[in-house]
């Protein structure tokens, strides 16, 4: 059908125009190895729904700079919309936080 094939070339058109890459250090000290180990991680994965991935630590160990540099790299990948939320912490501890999350991750997703 016309009409179907018009909106799945739309919808992988928006998918590759949305899609912008995050800005990442020029040169991370000592986290390749725990970059690899995400990407291996998320390898091997088989899901067909949605995948959610929460890194967890102390401050200045670079959970985000790892988070952006395997988002930067799989985020061709994706199939729809990606999300991508930092410095949790400080956010939600605001007045309305995280209701300003829920807001951000929804107007990604559906946007």
């Amino acid at each position: 059908d016309e009409a179907e094939l018009k909106r799945a070339i739309i919808k992988r058109v928006l998918n590759k125009v949305n899609k912008k890459p995050l800005e990442v250090a020029k040169h991370p000290v000592g986290i390749e190895t725990r970059i690899g180990y995400v990407r291996k991680m998320l390898e091997n994965v088989d899901t067909n729904g949605v995948l959610v991935l929460g890194i967890h630590g102390m401050g200045g160990l670079g959970k985000t700079t790892i988070a952006k540099a395997v988002y930067n790299d799989l985020m061709e990948g994706f199939n729809g919309a990606s999300c991508f939320l930092s410095n949790i912490r400080e956010k939600s501890a605001q007045p309305s936080g995280l209701v300003a999350l829920q807001e951000q991750l929804i107007s990604d997703v559906l946007m």
